[in-house]
């Protein structure tokens, strides 16, 4: 209390921009400074139109909720902010028609996580139309399907789409549109860097990256957070900066409290400040002296295991490569399967560790130190080329940015790409948080599968609206981005989407005229249907007639080559939805059987460890212990008790393998290969993944083997090995394509006891020709 009153004995008045972005703590903090029961403290300006960082805990509920508060203190509304000194007025009408249908309450009346529609008012006459720009906006409704009515993939219409963006903005610059320049105060022609392509998600950019250098438009991607600034890559940083010098305590700390150990912030002050004792330390202690020896805390195991870890890579520097450094840490610690589980289905945070640990695989003759600085050079000079866009701006570039990263910006021409993309729907999650409804979470029945009580179900219905609510406001933000004009282009064949609304609103069928102008309510729209096989524009040739004289034809040597379009390459695991269990096998324990103090997942990593290596099942009962012993120790199992009682448990298991009819085939085989990688092409793009053991036999048939290490009841054993036949069909079709023949596929159960089950070439084949990803 005597803090509170001192700060606020020093602010008479607070005023809060963006208010729209913020979440329930914060506004309790701000309240606390001024609360809006004293007059003429507090201002606060927003949009709740605009709020979309709920991922961030921002809540356009505080917005509204404070909005209310404040009218029933003071007795007036808040103001609207109503004028627009951006948008011209023909766009403006567009944009108040369209987003006065989308704003739409989702139920029967507005909840506090939605926005109201408020229509603005234009401070900037429309200008007079353009030969080449007749109306503000324009929408490019890509075909669902090709001239011989098969579908088109959404690949080849992103292309075609890429295509029609790039030549419309060359169409643009070579006409000299005019533009409103606020410094100037008058129309000047447009250059390249007066446009922005905007994207809902930024994983597709690489397609359209690639059809812009073909068509020779300067563009420049704009991300928000650079490759070594991301999180994941950080936590690998802070550990190589650490284990260089162990006296940085700034680095060792990041590290802790990092995926890689996850020591909480008391565990870490603890650490600095207290002694085994628990006494405390006159002065801070540093955390690789603490390690050793560690006063009580909450988390004494994990504290144990990064004390080990920590030592043990400590140990190896200068004796392995920089990579293999990496490489033990992330295996001794998981931390590729934290990353897997927080991506969801995206995948990039555990593409981007494998990316970094490709990088230290490529500078293999770098010490340690020399690495670092590598990175570090790296690093600042992806800072300064992300800085010479704001830096340079005569150098005209069209940017390519995500809608968040646009969020605050102006262009005079804006495109918002991809509109047909479908909202990502994840699958469900263990834990649902939000301040609407609190924590709610999964539940495991008697057989141990994950279901969803009534309180989870609601909260998921609840969020899913929320989600609903914020992707409209998103779409708002990326459209009132334009000042003078608006391309809107996507696949009009796909329901649900920002393109699907867009059409519902305008009232604009999806097929018609290759061209038309629609006339609106007070506005008008350029729509474009192009054919499939049609050229979309002629693209203006940039070559001068006498250079056309001189040059009629092309040598052989020096065509070009075609441009190639980047595949889309992606975890083979995400064809399921599978990839938490694939990472992390959960042992479902018997009715009646004791559970130990070692987690069941742990026992099954353990064996999917061993079995990585097939001649480990061979060893001698004493070095197959020491063997299961260090790789206990690397799931985090540092007592004695914990790694005797998982050597225990495992042990049978391995037996029960070893008195198979498999074993003793595999045993005789003439080739065999254990956790082989492959890349297999698809309709979507490149699936990479792993097979578990790939052998040919003595007689000369190869056969494939997926292990199960989840405990499966036996008559339920058909039902998943039919929910992992999709996966199989990859593994098997990989293989095909390698060796020429389909393998003998199989998928062996190790818990409750060993069993086999053998999957059908035809049944494979089928599922392999049915795959669907999109």
């Amino acid at each position: 209390p005597d803090a509170r009153a001192r700060i606020r004995s020093a602010i008479h008045h607070v005023m809060v921009d963006e208010f729209q972005d913020t979440n329930l703590v914060q506004r309790q903090i701000l309240f606390a400074l001024a609360h809006p029961s004293e007059g003429g403290r507090l201002f606060a300006v927003g949009d709740a139109k605009q709020s979309i960082y709920r991922f961030r805990q921002a809540q356009v509920s505080v917005f509204n909720q404070t909005g209310q508060e404040i009218e029933q203190v003071t007795g007036y509304a808040p103001l609207p902010l109503a004028h627009s000194f951006r948008t011209h007025e023909g766009l403006l009408a567009a944009l108040n028609h369209l987003f006065d249908s989308l704003l739409q309450p989702l139920g029967v009346r507005h909840e506090s996580y939605e926005a109201r529609p408020a229509p603005l008012t234009p401070q900037r006459p429309a200008p007079p139309p353009h030969a080449i720009v007749p109306a503000p906006v324009e929408l490019l409704l890509l075909p669902g399907k090709d001239d011989e009515g098969d579908a088109i993939r959404v690949e080849e219409a992103r292309l075609l789409e890429a295509r029609w963006l790039a030549e419309r903005l060359l169409a643009l610059h070579e006409s000299k549109f005019p533009v409103w320049d606020k410094a100037l105060g008058k129309y000047r022609p447009f250059r390249f860097d007066d446009a922005a392509i905007l994207f809902r998600a930024t994983t597709t950019l690489p397609l359209y990256e690639e059809q812009f250098k073909a068509a020779e438009l300067p563009y420049l991607t704009v991300s928000g957070r650079g490759y070594y600034d991301r999180p994941e890559i950080q936590d690998l940083i802070a550990l190589l900066t650490a284990l260089h010098s162990p006296a940085d305590d700034l680095s060792l700390a990041s590290v802790l409290r990092s995926p890689l150990f996850s020591l909480s912030d008391e565990t870490l002050y603890r650490l600095r400040w207290r002694m085994p004792d628990d006494g405390r330390a006159e002065e801070p202690i540093g955390y690789r002296q603490a390690l050793l020896a560690p006063p009580p805390t909450d988390q004494a195991a994990q504290v144990a295991a990064a004390s080990v870890v920590l030592q043990r890579l400590w140990g190896m520097i200068g004796r392995v490569e920089v990579w293999r450094l990496l490489r033990e840490a992330v295996d001794m610690t998981g931390y590729e399967a934290a990353m897997a589980l927080n991506d969801g289905r995206s995948g990039r945070q555990l593409n981007n560790v494998r990316k970094f640990l490709e990088l230290a695989r490529e500078q293999s003759s770098a010490s340690l130190m020399d690495f670092l600085r590598w990175v570090q050079a790296l690093r600042a000079r992806e800072a300064r080329e992300g800085e010479a866009l704001r830096d340079a701006p005569e150098m005209g570039a069209v940017q390519l940015m995500s809608v968040h990263a646009a969020k605050g910006l102006e262009f005079p021409v804006v495109a918002v790409a991809d509109l047909g993309r479908r909202e990502r729907v994840g699958g469900s999650r263990r834990l649902l948080h939000d301040p609407e409804f609190g924590l709610l979470c999964l539940l495991r029945d008697e057989q141990g599968e994950w279901q969803k009580p009534a309180s989870y179900q609601w909260g998921e219905w609840l969020h899913g609206q929320m989600e609903a609510a914020e992707s409209k406001r998103l779409f708002y933000v990326a459209c009132t981005r334009a000042a003078d004009l608006l391309l809107l282009s996507g696949r009009a064949s796909n329901r649900g989407t920002w393109l699907a609304d867009t059409l519902a609103a305008w009232e604009i069928d999806a097929e018609g005229q290759a061209e038309e102008l629609v006339e609106q309510h007070g506005f008008r729209l350029r729509v474009v249907r192009p054919a499939p096989a049609a050229p979309l524009y002629h693209q203006p040739s940039r070559v001068t007639p006498s250079e056309s004289q001189e040059v009629m034809s092309v040598p052989p040597l020096a065509e070009p080559l075609p441009a190639l379009a980047r595949r889309r390459a992606f975890p083979l695991a995400q064809l399921g939805g599978e990839e938490e269990n694939a990472l992390r096998p959960v042992l479902y324990p018997l009715a009646g059987e004791r559970s130990g103090s070692v987690a069941p997942h742990v026992i099954g990593a353990l064996l999917l460890r061993l079995l990585e290596t097939w001649e480990a099942l061979a060893l001698p009962p004493a070095a197959l212990a020491e063997r299961l012993a260090l790789e206990a120790r690397r799931e985090g199992l540092v007592s004695a008790e914990e790694s005797r009682e998982a050597t225990d448990r495992v042990r049978p298991l391995v037996g029960a393998l070893r008195r198979s009819a498999l074993y003793a085939e595999v045993a005789q085989a003439r080739q065999r290969y254990s956790q082989l990688p492959f890349t297999l092409e698809s309709p979507r793009g490149a699936l990479h993944g792993s097979m578990n053991l790939l052998y040919q036999d003595v007689e000369g048939a190869w056969n494939l083997i997926a292990w199960e290490a989840q405990w499966v009841a036996p008559a339920q054993r058909e039902s998943h090995a039919q929910a992992r036949q999709v996966e199989l069909a990859c593994q098997a079709m990989a293989a095909r394509q390698a060796l020429g023949v389909w393998p003998q596929t199989f998928l062996c159960f190790l818990l409750p006891q060993f069993s086999v089950y053998e999957y059908d070439e035809a049944a494979l084949e089928e599922s392999w020709q049915t795959i669907n990803i999109e």
